[in-house]
């Protein structure tokens, strides 16, 4: 595209993809005056659409791969709208996050991350997911039926005769 001023919008760039541009300067001749050097830039990912699966003492997250992502960030909290912590980073689409209390509830979120050259554009968040997390024991078992007495019912009897005579 062209433009008389300083800047320009480029429109209907795909997400997390990759551009590279540079720009030329033309005097009002028709002659080129400068070549910029080449600037390299990317759109942003998409948002992760993300599922999490509660377990004993851990979560695991996943998503569907986002297109032009390198990798994925997993953010999880004790409370839905702040105090998130960072559990990790993976180039998978799937992360487990764990050492988790048994009997609370979580919330998780995740960011798409694309690396170009060394800047890192990052997603909107995914939608909050949040998940109870199972407790360590699990219910007695017990038997389906009777198998037998609960207690044993027993009575001695003392027998002061003697049993047998010489």
């Amino acid at each position: 595209g062209s433009t008389k001023n300083n800047k320009y919008t480029f429109k209907k760039l795909k997400p997390g993809t990759s551009y590279e541009w540079f720009v030329v300067v033309w005097n009002s001749d028709g002659s080129d005056k400068a070549i910029s050097d080449d600037v390299k830039a990317a759109t942003l990912p998409s948002a992760p659409s993300i599922k999490v699966t509660a377990g004993k003492k851990k979560a695991d997250v996943k998503w569907g791969k986002v297109t032009g992502a390198t990798n994925y960030t997993v953010y999880y909290s004790t409370s839905k709208n702040s105090g998130y912590k960072k559990a990790g980073t993976t180039s998978g689409k799937s992360y487990t996050v764990k050492k988790l209390k048994p009997g609370k509830t979580y919330y998780f979120k995740v960011v798409a991350n694309k690396k170009v050259g060394s800047k890192t554009y990052t997603s909107a968040y995914s939608k909050i997911v949040s998940a109870k997390i199972k407790n360590n024991f699990s219910s007695p078992a017990f038997p389906k039926k009777n198998t037998g007495p609960a207690f044993c019912n027993m009575s001695i009897r003392i027998i002061s005769e003697p049993l047998f005579m010489i």
